[in-house]
């Protein structure tokens, strides 16, 4: 199976104002609000989506507790899959945005990757990149 993986990178608010809790690229690096270097501590977790929007919340969030007692601070996952798990476009952005509130409470960032599967999964790329961006930017 053909899988294409685009990657938006969208953080969710670290418990204080977006504007406070903003990463920022300078060359190939990110930066925190202070201007020192993020330290990347990333893990895949690429089901907590398709979790939340099936009902197994708590699975999303005892994953996102133990990744934060790991001192892990960016998870990445997907907001569309077909054949490892099921999850349309659709059940991605509507729970998008739980998830996003999830992360912020346990201290985590969170890496959306938004294409997946496309081979099969048809899906307006523009809105759907666009929806994306508007819930993450809100978060």
């Amino acid at each position: 199976m053909r899988f294409v993986a685009v990657a938006l990178i969208a953080f969710a608010a670290l418990g204080c104002s977006p504007a406070e809790a903003r990463l920022r690229v300078s060359g190939a690096r990110f930066l925190n609000p202070d201007g020192t270097t993020f330290q990347w501590r990333g893990i895949s977790a690429f089901r907590l989506v398709e979790f939340v929007a099936n009902g197994k919340e708590k699975d999303a969030d005892a994953y996102l507790r133990w990744a934060a007692s790991k001192k892990l601070n960016v998870v990445r996952v997907f907001a569309m899959a077909d054949g490892i798990f099921q999850l349309s476009p659709e059940e991605g952005l509507k729970a998008l945005p739980r998830l996003l509130e999830m992360a912020k409470r346990h201290g985590v960032y969170v890496e959306v990757v938004a294409f997946t599967g496309t081979s099969v999964i048809k899906v307006d790329r523009a809105a759907f990149v666009k929806a994306i961006g508007a819930i993450c930017a809100r978060h």
